[in-house]
């Protein structure tokens, strides 16, 4: 009985195990109207920032050893600006403010790097990160990150939202479902198996 209910659920696509791609969830999705999106995301409008822009600073080092060195010196007391002006092997060290990324914008072209300042915490000493294709090691300080709200009628919202709810509808379909199959299917327990 188990196995057909884990089957079960997997195919309504509410296992928690089960793949992102269900096609029971995804023709449920579908029916979710513009209306129901707008209502959850009134309720949930916080869930749905954007970084558009971001700022800060950067120490650019050609290892590891010496990015985690200074890394342990800035969480140690060291002044960022200081760390820059003393380790960093990037031109921009000497620049007005040492280190400085300008406005870093969320494009779909933002380089690797850059887009770090897009996802990094604020207003905290990240730890040292390998630039991918180089030998290159950065310490990046996030200063300043403004955000917007996706509309609710965008297709990011839309997409997230309609799985969201299309979840929801389903879960609560299985325990109606549950619900009626246990009040309506005749139980009976054999008697000897209650010895």
């Amino acid at each position: 009985m188990r196995y057909a209910k884990d089957r079960y659920l997997a195919l309504l696509g509410i296992a928690p195990d089960v793949h992102d791609d269900n096609h029971y969830e995804n023709a449920k999705a579908k029916t979710i109207t513009q209306p129901e999106i707008s209502r959850y995301y009134n309720q949930h409008r916080n869930e749905f920032k954007r970084v558009t822009q971001a700022s800060g600073r950067h120490v650019l080092v050609k290892d590891q050893v010496l990015a985690d060195r200074i890394y342990n010196e800035l969480t140690a007391g060291l002044d960022f600006n200081q760390a820059i002006k003393k380790y960093s092997q990037s031109d921009d060290k000497n620049a007005a403010t040492p280190g400085a990324i300008d406005w870093v914008y969320n494009t779909p072209s933002v380089s690797w790097r850059d887009s770090l300042f897009l996802i990094l915490p604020l207003k905290q000493i990240n730890r040292p990160i390998k630039a991918p294709a180089a030998d290159e090691w950065e310490i990046i300080m996030v200063d300043k990150r403004i955000e917007e709200f996706q509309g609710a009628d965008s297709e990011g919202v839309r997409y997230q939202v309609a799985r969201i709810l299309a979840h929801q509808k389903i879960a609560q379909e299985f325990y109606a479902l549950k619900k009626r199959l246990h009040t309506e299917t005749p139980i009976q327990v054999n008697p000897a198996l209650m010895r």
